[in-house]
């Protein structure tokens, strides 16, 4: 069976060509040479997508069959590196570095999944437009020089909060309004409460304690 397919093959010859693109409809190409032209396809070894006015080289055989095994010179448009399915790029011992002088897009219409057990991302600037967002940790530790949020409503739920500042300077245009069940506010030299009107209400006992107290 093996010496039939061997035979086989020998009696096809192939011939290479130079011949540059004319046409391209999709997935076939249109690609004249000297003598004639021929509808080939893109060899799945020819990474480079070859478009239009490209050179590039060709294998033919006696049936009609033809492929493009490389792109030999581009027209100035774009290089493209174009694949059909799945496609995975594996590196088994080392990293693999993307590296673009002006920029780089990563762009899917569907999910973009990012794994790994260390993530970092270094820039001067950054924009994150996002609909919605979830985030999940169990530690968050933020260093941040100056923070300006905007937004329509803001809501958080936690177990315990902590904050600590040197300075706290807040301002609301509407009603601030405080509900918890049990208030402590205590101040080292001066709690000041200033309003046009100001009314203090409980249930059972108001209690004022101090050395001196003076009202009116």
């Amino acid at each position: 069976m093996l010496n039939a397919l061997a035979n086989k093959d020998q009696g096809h010859p192939v011939f290479q060509e130079f011949g540059y693109i004319e046409h391209v409809n999709q997935g076939q190409f249109i690609v004249r040479t000297q003598e004639t032209r021929y509808t080939a396809k893109k060899a799945a070894s020819c990474l480079q997508y070859p478009d239009i006015t490209d050179k590039v080289l060709l294998i033919t055989d006696p049936e009609g069959e033809c492929y493009i095994l490389a792109v030999l010179e581009k027209n100035g448009k774009k290089n493209k590196v174009i694949f059909e399915g799945d496609t995975d790029f594996l590196c088994k011992d080392g990293k693999i570095q993307i590296i673009a002088k002006t920029g780089v897009g990563i762009m899917t219409a569907r999910k973009l999944d990012l794994t790994a057990s260390e993530m970092q991302f270094v820039a001067d600037h950054g924009k994150i437009n996002i609909s919605r967002l979830k985030v999940i940790a169990t530690h968050l530790l933020s260093e941040i020089a100056k923070t300006k949020v905007l937004g329509g409503t803001f809501e958080s739920l936690f177990d315990r909060f902590k904050q600590k500042v040197k300075r706290s300077y807040r301002e609301v245009e509407g009603t601030d309004q405080l509900k918890a069940n049990r208030l402590d506010y205590s101040a080292d030299t001066l709690l000041t409460i200033r309003g046009k009107y100001s009314m203090l209400t409980a249930e059972e006992d108001v209690k004022i304690n101090g050395e001196r107290i003076h009202m009116g």
